[in-house]
């Protein structure tokens, strides 16, 4: 989602389309569209396990537009088997990609932080969290797919 001029982070996972052209003749409609709605909300649960939350009065004084990272963390349908996860937090570019000031680490090895809440958190958090989520749903595949 992008507001006048301003960068807002998204992801674009590229692959569901030939997903589900492969599956077409497996498993009904119903179920593919099942599956990626269930895939799309894990990602987006990964994603806000993996960012900042800042919850200190101080941050709410200097910043009293800004949501919370983690809050601002949203899933949209925008299409049968289409969603759109988008971050509409304006600092939360700086924490994906870095700064001069502000030190991330990469995709694959992610610097670990702690917020201002106390909670653990990565810089990147984005593309880490949906590496890490296609990781761990072997078992959603298994049991949407195999199942009977």
């Amino acid at each position: 989602m992008r507001e006048q001029g301003k960068k807002m982070p998204g992801i674009k996972i590229e692959g569901f389309t030939e997903l589900n052209e492969s599956l077409r003749g497996l498993i009904n409609t119903k179920q593919q569209s099942y599956y990626v709605n269930q895939l799309v909300m894990a990602i987006a649960d990964k994603i806000k396990e993996f960012a900042q939350r800042d919850t200190r009065e101080s941050h709410a004084r200097r910043h009293p537009n800004i949501g919370h990272l983690e809050n601002s963390i949203h899933v949209r349908k925008i299409g049968k088997n289409e969603y759109f996860i988008s971050i509409e937090c304006p600092y939360a570019i700086f924490l994906e990609y870095g700064t001069r000031y502000i030190d991330v680490g990469s995709v694959n090895v992610p610097k670990p932080v702690i917020s201002g809440s106390g909670k653990k958190a990565f810089r990147p958090f984005i593309r880490p969290a949906v590496w890490q989520a296609y990781r761990e749903n072997p078992e959603l595949i298994k049991r949407i797919f195999f199942s009977k």
